[in-house]
């Protein structure tokens, strides 16, 4: 039983969009350490019971500490990515901007719609159950 470390990204790591996009974090160098933790490791949610379980497999989550008031989803968390990468800082203002984060927005809610198909379509993954707490 490892301790789940925090700052740490939950992602679907049977999910080929989350997989590679959790796999092209790693590879980038951000300001702040982040951990990697899969959505199915039921360790994540012993450790962090504050997470509702439902909640992560809907979205990607960004815990920044073990405890409520620190975690960011969805695009809170991909905002927060992208600001940690010294290469994104010369487009700071962009992302920080109101047209910027309604861009981001939008840009999550269309990637998120995407994974949610993929799920749907996969006959591996509709025959998947969840394992409840």
């Amino acid at each position: 039983m490892d301790e789940i470390k925090t700052p740490c990204l939950l992602y679907d790591e049977q999910c080929p969009l989350c997989k590679r996009f959790a796999q092209s974090l790693q590879r980038i160098h951000l300001k702040t350490k982040i951990h990697y933790y899969s959505i199915y490791n039921e360790e994540v949610y012993k450790q962090l019971p504050f997470l509702n379980k439902d909640e992560v497999f809907d979205e990607v989550h960004l815990i920044l500490a073990a405890n409520k008031s620190a975690v960011l989803r969805g695009s809170h968390a991909v905002q927060f990515l992208a600001s940690e990468n010294p290469a994104v800082k010369k487009f700071a203002w962009l992302i920080e901007s109101e047209m910027g984060q309604k861009a981001m927005d939008v840009f999550y809610t269309g990637l998120n719609k995407c994974r949610k198909t993929l799920h749907a379509r996969c006959p591996k993954c509709k025959n998947r159950k969840r394992i409840s707490l």
